[in-house]
């Protein structure tokens, strides 16, 4: 696996990278420094503050993790939506309003992500993936949460495909799927990305599957590479193809991370994002 990590000064020298990433040149590329340590110390405070005690926090629309996962999100996890998407296009305007006001102070706001992206994938516009009608749009990310022993065990992105929300999804996307998670509160402990080193080709389900529940190739579990990031750090991640999970949180602090999946438009003329 090759892991490409970029600080301030070598990121011009890189804007092909995420391409090389979707193309399997690379299995991660890692921002170090996006946001400063004060910036993300600013956030954390804020998502603190709104779950408080971990009430259902007010103007955010909040999901929660299967229980054994002991974590949350504030905004909605695509993956996770059952019903009808009506009501979730509608919610979106609150949801960019909250976002805004999370970052208020915060110099580009989340633009700063998606600005920093496009000038290392050729220029590509990244912006949220566009609804079934014309003024309606997705969620772009959300934001979790992960309490003392939380996780996220072993999968693929693209098996999300399979789902019934993706139904809208599928008809504006290439069909590999890259995702990116900001390290906002880092926890006392754990809570790192570990990839595995295997590349599964897209659609193949059942490699999938005995990737996520089997478990039973003793090489292949403990081959991998885990990345541990400071706060205001960032991973880009072809997640899509490669198995990964999230280690168990260590200690009291919360693991607030954003996150946001990802893939080319059908025509290859930006990035659409979702969370």
């Amino acid at each position: 696996m090759r892991i490409l990590e970029l600080d301030g000064t070598a990121w011009q020298e890189h804007s092909d990278c995420i391409r090389e990433l979707r193309q399997g040149v690379w299995t991660a590329v890692v921002l170090r420094g996006l946001y400063s340590t004060s910036e993300m110390e600013t956030i954390t405070e804020r998502l603190d503050q709104i779950d408080a005690a971990n009430a259902p926090p007010q103007n955010w629309t909040s999901m929660r993790f299967p229980e054994s996962f002991r974590g949350w999100f504030l905004g909605e996890n695509l993956n996770l939506l059952e019903d009808s998407l009506f009501d979730y296009f509608e919610r979106e305007p609150m949801f960019s309003r909250n976002m805004q006001q999370l970052f208020a102070s915060i110099p580009g706001g989340t633009e700063r992500i998606f600005e920093r992206f496009s000038k290392l994938d050729q220029g590509r516009r990244y912006l949220a993936a566009p609804g079934p009608d014309i003024d309606t749009r997705y969620q772009f990310t959300t934001l979790r949460g992960h309490a003392e022993g939380g996780y996220i065990p072993i999968h693929c992105d693209n098996e999300q495909a399979w789902r019934p929300s993706y139904e809208h999804l599928l008809s504006q996307i290439q069909e590999n799927l890259f995702s990116f998670v900001l390290m906002i509160g880092k926890p006392d402990g754990g809570g790192n990305l570990r990839i595995y080193n295997h590349r599964i080709p897209v659609g193949q389900r059942s490699t999938i599957d005995q990737a996520r529940y089997e478990k039973t190739d003793q090489a292949f579990m403990k081959d991998y590479v885990e990345i541990d990031l400071r706060a205001g750090d960032l991973v880009l991640a072809d997640s899509g193809s490669h198995p990964h999970e999230v280690t168990k949180v260590i200690g009291t602090k919360t693991r607030w991370t954003m996150c946001s999946f990802m893939a080319e438009a059908k025509g290859k003329h930006a990035v659409y994002c979702w969370g």
